[in-house]
């Protein structure tokens, strides 16, 4: 139970405090001339190299487990899924100058969906029927909840463009390959 504690804390303390440091970068000016930071693929390297980092010193530290043996086979898996992780952000990034944040909320609170398309189409999985039926009960509600919620009156909305869902849509096939090649890992261990 307290390494259940240990993780979920975790989890919430790196998450709460990158989301708090990436808003206070990105929204904040810079220079005489009050420019924005816009070199998002940047804070993307910062945060994995800080949550190796935390991974690690858990590893090592909590849990005192040897770190896996690494075959040709697992570090090819793991750059894979490197290289799909860091290939996703931009393009949830760049979504957002085309729809609103309410719309990005909204697809990625969806993710179970293309992650279980990318399952079996990747790696041939196949799931039960209340899987599929809990997955798309949680994507109704969601969807509903986030579509009849009424929205603040006075405040520019970024209007949604197709090519804003384009790049959403890619960022979520993307995160799908990159849960669903996560899987495969645990799954071969």
């Amino acid at each position: 139970m307290l390494d259940f504690v240990v993780c979920v804390g975790g989890i919430y303390v790196c998450f709460l405090t990158w989301s708090t440091l990436q808003e206070r970068v990105t929204t904040s000016t810079y220079g005489a001339d009050h420019q924005r930071f816009q070199f998002t693929i940047v804070l993307n390297l910062l945060q994995a190299a800080a949550a190796s980092l935390v991974g690690f010193i858990y590893i090592r530290m909590v849990q005192r487990k040897p770190m896996l043996t690494m075959t040709k086979h697992r570090w090819r898996r793991f750059f894979q899924v490197a290289m799909l992780s860091s290939a996703a952000s931009p393009f949830g990034y760049m979504s957002l100058r085309y729809i609103n944040y309410p719309t990005m909320t909204l697809a990625k609170t969806c993710k179970m969906v293309p992650v279980m398309a990318m399952n079996k189409v990747l790696y041939g999985r196949h799931y039960a029927t209340h899987k599929y039926a809990v997955v798309a009960m949680i994507t109704m509600g969601v969807s509903a909840f986030m579509l009849c919620k009424s929205s603040a009156k006075g405040i520019d909305v970024v209007e949604n463009s197709a090519y804003g869902l384009l790049l959403v849509l890619v960022n979520l096939a993307i995160d799908g390959a990159v849960n669903s090649t996560q899987d495969q890992v645990f799954a071969e261990d």
